[in-house]
């Protein structure tokens, strides 16, 4: 199953956008889809290399295709017979985040390197 998504389905998330709970169609809530899987988006809290909220996540969703969804939910699901799950990362990247990463990679701030890049200078993130 893991192989068939990788080889068929070009996946791609989007967490900045809300249509007031309307989506363009064919796009869907992962989490309504799958209820138990483990969503951890950095990027739209201040836990992240920058230490703050990233412009442009303007919510804590994941969205993504219909048909993505429920292929992933096949994977879960065969994941859950090991004990196993799928954790999905901030993924989809909008202009306006990457905005906010080169505004940041210009300036001194380095609080957050200790925890998320410990042994990169911040020169060498881009």
């Amino acid at each position: 199953m893991l192989k068939e998504l990788n080889n068929k389905l070009f996946i791609f998330f989007i967490t900045s956008f809300i249509f007031a709970n309307e989506l363009p169609e064919g796009f869907v809530y992962i989490d309504r889809i799958i209820p138990d899987i483990s969503i951890d988006l950095k990027y739209y809290s201040k836990n992240n290399f920058v230490g703050e909220k990233i412009t442009g996540y303007n919510g804590p969703v994941l969205i993504a295709t219909r048909e993505v969804a429920y292929a992933l939910r096949e994977v879960q699901s065969d994941l859950s017979h090991f004990n196993y799950g799928l954790r999905i990362f901030d993924c989809y990247r909008p202009q306006r985040a990457v905005d906010h990463f080169v505004r940041w990679a210009r300036n001194n701030d380095r609080k957050m390197k200790s925890i998320h890049y410990p042994d990169v200078k911040k020169k060498n993130l881009f």
